[in-house]
């Protein structure tokens, strides 16, 4: 006998069942339940929690994946394990590839592994819809032979199974083997119910089938205002309607009677009749308009606001109703691009929460270590997956010598490493021989590679293609030398039992992953990189559950995975057009011309999938008891959005009301207060958001940019000493973002350098060369034949690289590539300052001179607020010296591989000041003075690395040009360039006028002179700061509209996690206070 209960929303459908099943149990009878996989759980508690333990015993509680491992357990007719989903992609992949010379259509996709997904998809909708592939293939024959697609489609599908054969099944097959292999006990003077669901897939249908046949009796609660579909197929019910179609069709057709169908009419779950009235409404049966606080709909312009405004609702909900975290529920239909800012709202807010989410987890520790191990095999080691084996977690290998692996890895991950040989390369980086700390770090790391090498080697490349079989036995057999189940063991024995259950799992899943793809492919040959691309598939399909960590926590969940239990509170948020309710779509390969030219109706097609997007758009609707609140927002992330237009016109119909929520509302806690305000001020200034807290009585400091500094000043000195000796970056670094240069400069937390002729070492390089050949001839260089010069340049070349650099790296192509483009470029750039000599009178009277330290010339030396000195020391590129008739002139140039100009905005702001330190220490030394005063005539920046930086169609000249800043008086131009056209760069005579050109500056010596003493105060007020304990995170932009300066290729990212705070460059103030006196 079958029953029908049927009911809407909150109409007591499961309650029946229950009450039903109590009373059935008292008068003695057995009982089995049937429930959807997510409420299996809810079910257990809410049935067994009245029932003592004599008729507990007559009651038992399944889903149909449950009833079905427990029966395999009894009946060797169920032994066959079914294949996953990626398991059957594989086997679809095999299927292409065997009849790879018969498709056309198809052709293209053969070699695609994530298409078998798609392929399978459309072969598991035709299974559910009853066509098995010899059916199929006659449907296409009879219907559609001429379709070379569907013609292709029905051989690939015949191939399939053919290849499933009567090993492999998948799950619909196993839930009809379970009907033909019932055992008795689950049908026998039993009654069944059922409960929660939808719809039924064929193989569900043959097990109910079985039980209408063999059972007492079958209960089956349905969601729907009734049998019949009145709807034309459109309707919220049409799909569950139809699912009544069918299991009355199917009772009749094995001669069981069906009873009169209970109707559930009255709502018992709704506590607000606002509930009710949506009910309603969306019943299409009119409903009441919104008036007791029960329902509200607001529209946001971004994410963010949207879901900071939902959590802050649901704290006051909290506060002011009693209601629990569990009490609540976050349904949101886009799950997938708000769940990082849910996440990070609900954690600042301190709430708990769940996602109710199966997760895929194909970069898991364990798969990711499978994966690596079988690319290894395949492909061989690499630096790449060395580390990326290591790093898995999963090897016994101690951390601090995998870290070191990874760090010597990456100094040198420009360099080809053969594995089966020692390293010898230093750990440092480029220099000709490691030190002997090095060196012992290198007999460790050896060890290591050694180890490594020898689990791998001792399998072989052999050829290309072999037994899949023997492949998968390896990687195992390698996976177990690495130690990795050991260490499995010990991890999971560390953890807390939620991660450690996790990781487990994680485990299993991946071994399984290994044994499927054994089942499937071992006795084929295939190569080692298909069988790489093969596990991968396989892995990216392999997705667990979680449960939550906590019994009061949010539950968050799409519309298709909800399981709630009539929860007090519902927030839908993201309810945008198109996706509440979702957008119905045709999924797979069958379109529904195909469909329609094969006269066949799947569950998938359109008008399926719109009564199905329907139902759960009216469960989320109809899920709350209490309160209900739906959103959305214009801007999703980076994506235009409007409400949802059925939302809309309901809210419209019915008056939904808007919700406002005072200020104080988001003061859940003080993270969450602080993001909140930051978003709700839309990012103004800190003086407004101060004024905001103070009009509302809230403690100021939550507003205020956060500022970074030291308190122990007595500590800091100590670490600091009494004097501090830096360079003229360090000042640039301060200047440019005070935490860097603390973290920088203070803590000496450095980054690794890559071994490569990078900027650095470009810059090292010009300046060796430009100091072994100029200071060779010093004045008379312009003098020499070019040939001799170029012998020059090469001996200065080769002394560079034995100085430096290790031997083994001279052969390796990269290297050897980019020491032609540096020594091409080195000939070119000393053939312009050939040129460039040959035009000015300022000659060369110093090189690579050291201010400071060891060197001739004291550093520039300040004393702090504080008493602490700070030492300015570096090394100068170049001097140059011009005897003029009444005074000298110096010159301090500085070759640069970079491309920026030269910039009095920068000056002002703290940046580019090393010429200018330089020239400050030179003019206060009377460097190089003979019988006249020396003034300050220019600061240079001479470019060197043309092949880098600028536009190969200018001339040489033009490539080199210099810029800085230089007197503005007629006879420093001619020093410059004798012909004072500015060929050489900086200044030019126009007409008896000293004009500037473009990235440079002419000044007077009183502003010249204004910019050294400028220079001086400069470095005067970061000792003071560094002393001072003032490092804040407040990085120097050039525009407001810019982030800073220093931030685009900062090493420093993850610990300063600033992401919009800056101080924006002041421009054009030596001006002003030159116009000012």
């Amino acid at each position: 006998m079958l029953r029908l209960v049927i009911g809407t929303a909150g109409t007591g459908k499961s309650t029946y069942i229950n009450e039903k099943i109590i009373e059935t149990a008292k008068n003695g009878q057995k009982c089995l339940l049937l429930v959807p996989e997510q409420f299996s759980k809810t079910g257990e508690s809410l049935l067994f929690s009245r029932l003592d333990d004599t008729r507990a015993n007559l009651v038992q509680l399944f889903t149909f994946t449950s009833l079905l491992n427990e029966a395999r357990t009894e009946t060797a007719g169920l032994s066959v394990v079914p294949l996953t989903a990626a398991g059957k992609a594989v086997m679809a992949h095999r299927a292409m590839m065997n009849l790879k010379k018969q498709l056309t259509v198809y052709s293209r996709q053969v070699n695609s592994f994530n298409f078998s997904y798609v392929m399978t998809g459309t072969f598991d909708d035709l299974k559910r819809s009853g066509y098995d592939s010899a059916k199929f293939y006659k449907t296409v024959e009879k219907t559609a032979g001429e379709s070379p697609k569907l013609k292709e489609l029905s051989l690939i599908y015949a191939e399939y199974a053919g290849l499933m054969g009567d090993k492999f099944i998948d799950s619909e097959d196993l839930l009809t083997l379970l009907a033909e292999n019932m055992p008795t006990r689950y049908t026998e003077e039993m009654n069944i119910f059922i409960d929660g669901f939808e719809s039924f897939s064929r193989g569900q249908m043959a097990v109910i089938e079985r039980f209408l046949t063999d059972s007492q009796s079958v209960t089956v609660a349905l969601t729907a205002d009734g049998e019949t579909d009145k709807t034309g197929g459109v309707g919220c019910f049409s799909f569950v309607q139809k699912t009544i179609r069918e299991l009355k069709n199917l009772a009749k057709q094995v001669n069981v009677a069906v009873e009169r169908p209970v109707l559930m009419e009255s709502s018992v779950r709704f506590l607000n009749k606002d509930l009710r009235s949506v009910d309603l409404f969306v019943q299409g049966k009119g409903g009441g308009l919104v008036a007791n606080g029960g329902v509200e709909m607001r529209k946001f312009d971004t994410q963010s606001r949207e879901v900071n405004f939902a959590v802050a609702h649901i704290g006051k909900m909290i506060r002011e109703k009693g209601y629990t975290y569990n009490d609540i529920a976050i349904v949101c239909p886009q799950l997938d691009k708000y769940e990082n800012r849910l996440q990070e709202s609900l954690t600042l807010a301190g709430m708990p929460y769940f996602i109710d989410e199966n997760r895929i987890i194909s970069s898991s520790s364990p798969m990711v270590l499978f994966k690596t191990v079988i690319e290894i095999i395949s492909r061989g080691l690499t630096a790449e997956n060395f580390i990326k084996l290591l790093k898995s977690g999963l090897t016994k290998f101690a951390d601090d010598d995998i870290i070191e692996l990874e760090n010597y890895l990456f100094v040198w991950r420009d360099y080809e490493f053969d594995f089966s040989k020692d390293f010898t390369l230093s750990p440092g980086g480029l220099k000709p021989e490691p030190t002997e700390s090095e060196k012992e770090l290198l007999v460790k790391l050896n060890a290591l590679r050694s180890e490594v090498y020898d689990i791998f080697s001792s399998f072989g490349s052999g050829q290309s293609s072999k037994l899949a079989a023997d492949i998968l036995k390896n990687c195992y057999r390698r996976v177990m030398a690495l130690g990795a189940e050991d260490k499995v063991s010990d991890l999971a024995a560390q953890m807390p039992t939620t991660q450690s259950d996790l990781l487990i799992r994680q485990w299993k899943a991946a071994v399984d992953c290994l044994d499927r793809l054994y089942d499937i492919m071992g006795e084929d040959v295939v190569s080692q990189e298909d069988l790489r691309e093969l596990f991968s598939l396989i892995a990216e399909g392999v997705q667990i559950g979680f449960a939550p960590e906590t019994q009061d926590c949010l539950m968050i969940s799409r519309p298709k995975r909800m399981k709630l239990n009539a929860v007090k509170a519902v927030y839908i948020l993201g309810a945008a057009e198109g996706f509440f309710p979702a957008a119905a779509t045709e999924p797979g390969l069958l379109n529904a011309y195909d469909r329609e030219n094969l006269k066949i109706n799947l569950n998938s097609d359109f008008k399926n999938q719109f009564a199905f997007e329907n139902l759960y758009y009216y469960k989320a609707l109809t899920t709350a008891r209490e309160y209900m609140f739906i959103s959305s927002c214009t801007k999703n992330i980076d994506v235009l959005q409007k409400m949802s237009s059925r939302a809309e016109n309901m809210a419209a119909v019915l008056q939904i009301p808007t919700p406002v929520l005072k200020i104080e509302d988001y003061r859940v806690t003080r993270e969450f207060f602080a993001d909140s305000l930051s978003l709700l001020a839309d990012n103004s200034s800190r003086e407004s958001r101060k004024k905001l807290l103070e009009n509302i009585g809230a403690n100021v400091e939550i507003s205020q940019e956060h500022q970074f500094a030291v308190e122990d000043l007595e500590y800091l000195a100590s670490v600091l000493g009494d004097i501090i000796e830096i360079t003229p970056t360090h000042v640039e670094n301060y200047y440019k973002c005070p935490f860097m240069y603390f973290l920088n400069g203070v803590l000496r937390v450095r980054p690794l350098e890559k071994a490569e002729f990078g900027r650095r070492i470009a810059g090292d390089y010009m300046h060796f060369i430009a100091q072994r050949v100029l200071e060779k001839y010093g004045r008379d260089y312009p003098l020499q034949p070019w040939e001799n010069i170029e012998k020059d340049i090469d001996r200065a070349v080769k002394e560079f690289l034995e100085k430096n650099y290790p031997r083994e790296i001279y052969n390796n192509v990269k290297f050897t590539s980019q020491y032609r483009n540096m020594r091409e470029n080195a000939g070119r750039f000393m053939k312009y300052i050939y040129s460039e000599q040959a035009s000015s009178s300022f000659k060369p009277i110093a090189y690579e001179l050291r201010i400071g330290g060891k060197g001739k010339v004291p550093p520039l030396t300040v004393t702090t607020e504080r008493g602490n000195r700070v030492n300015i020391a570096g090394i100068c590129d170049r001097v140059d010296v011009y005897r003029g008739e009444e005074k000298d002139y110096l010159r301090v140039v500085d070759y640069k591989t970079g491309s920026r100009n030269f910039s009095l905005d920068r000056i002002y702001n703290g940046l580019s000041m090393q010429m200018l330190i330089y020239m400050y220490v030179l003019i206060r030394q009377q460097f190089a003075k003979k019988d006249n005063p020396v003034l300050p005539g220019g600061v240079v920046y001479q470019h060197s690395d043309a092949d880098a930086y600028f536009d190969k169609s200018e001339t040489e000249a033009k490539l080199y040009m210099a810029d800085g800043m230089a007197l503005a008086e007629e006879e420093i131009c001619r020093a410059f360039d004798k012909n004072e056209k500015g060929e050489y760069g900086v200044i030019k005579n126009d007409k008896g006028k000293i004009k500037k050109l473009p990235g440079s500056e002419a000044v007077s010596r009183e502003k010249f002179g204004a910019v050294l003493e400028y220079v001086k105060d400069a470095v005067q007020k970061m000792g003071d700061g560094i002393y001072g304990g003032t490092f804040d995170d407040m990085p120097l932009a050039e525009k407001r509209e810019d982030t800073g300066i220093a931030c685009k290729y900062c090493n420093y990212k993850s610990v300063c996690l600033n992401t919009n705070k800056k101080k924006v460059m002041e421009k054009r103030q030596f001006d002003r206070e030159e116009k000012n006196g």
